[in-house]
């Protein structure tokens, strides 16, 4: 099991758990029955464990006396915990865009990105979202300009007092 194994709902629900299972292995290593022995507390874990059991487990078979392939059965858990992110790491980010005089959005580029930034960028692209503005930018006399706009974020991580 993954942490990309978790069932949706469950992780909405805040559900974690411990599943006991006990499998029925056929002669050829598949995995032909499985019974939730103790439920984590949530259907949802205890059929997903299940689910994905049936469809991964391979064994190598059991063996009688004579050496022949027998059906078998396996014994144990799985621990549901749901993943966690990682505290916050110290970074700064640096972001600008083009906003035209009927407010659209182009020409984003990242700037500068330091410590945890570089691991945001990486993740997830700063400049994906294009959606412009309700208005652009006007000069004092009122017409209409584009403006660079500039967003720093820094996210620091401090001693507690």
């Amino acid at each position: 099991m993954t942490t990309a194994d978790y069932p949706p709902d469950a992780l909405r629900a805040n559900l974690e758990g411990v599943t006991e299972f006990l499998l029925t292995v056929g002669p050829d290593g598949m995995v032909t029955s499985c019974q939730i022995k103790a439920s984590s507390g949530s259907p949802s874990l205890d059929v997903t464990t299940c689910d994905l059991i049936r469809r991964r487990a391979r064994f190598t078979p059991a063996r009688d006396p004579s050496g022949a392939a027998v059906s078998g059965t396996y014994f144990n858990r799985v621990r549901w915990t749901i993943p966690r992110p990682p505290p916050p790491e110290a970074g700064e980010m640096t972001v600008s865009y083009l906003v035209s005089p009927d407010g659209s959005r182009s020409e984003c580029r990242v700037e500068t990105a330091v410590g945890a930034a570089l691991t945001m960028v990486a993740k997830a692209d700063p400049c994906k979202n294009t959606a412009g503005f309700s208005r652009g930018f006007v000069d004092q006399a009122g017409k209409p300009v584009a403006r660079r706009v500039r967003s720093t974020v820094k996210v620091e991580v401090l001693p507690v007092p």
